[in-house]
């Protein structure tokens, strides 16, 4: 199957993926998503010049999306990850939770709502950072279940 670079490009940035690298004989390209942006980074890395944007003939096979359950925020309102500005956050990435758990407080008209785990597993990401206005239905973490 023969894909065009800017193809690849548009593919991986469409995707789930956060790191993509192809590699066909001289040439080389490295894509990378940084966390909590939506820049792509690129690399590419040739010892000749075939032609600008060489197509390469290689099917672009997508690594096994990993599985998540998203955490919705259920409110428009004011994003804190902690109880106080003296406390710890209540999860960070990496953390592992139980169904249930607090994971975060949305503030709207001077009320604090938590937000709990709909799931246990790994907390993946957090999406949100303190202070942030969040919507509606924002995507505020992204859990790994067990």
């Amino acid at each position: 199957m023969n894909f065009d670079i800017k193809d690849i490009i548009q593919i991986f940035s469409d995707s789930n993926l956060t790191k993509l690298k192809l590699e066909e004989d001289s040439f080389k390209l490295e894509l990378v998503k940084e966390e909590n942006h939506n820049t792509l980074i690129t690399e590419t890395k040739a010892s000749h010049k075939k032609e600008a944007f060489p197509v390469i003939e290689k099917e672009v096979i997508e690594e096994a999306e990993e599985e998540f359950t998203p955490v919705h925020s259920p409110l428009v309102g004011i994003f804190y990850p902690k109880s106080d500005p003296e406390s710890d956050p209540f999860v960070q990435n990496g953390d592992t939770v139980k169904a249930g758990d607090t994971l975060c407080m949305v503030e709207a008209m001077k009320m604090f709502n938590e937000i709990k785990a709909p799931v246990g597993g790994t907390v993946r990401k957090i999406l949100a950072k303190e202070g942030d206005l969040v919507e509606f239905d924002q995507v505020l973490f992204e859990i790994e279940e067990e």
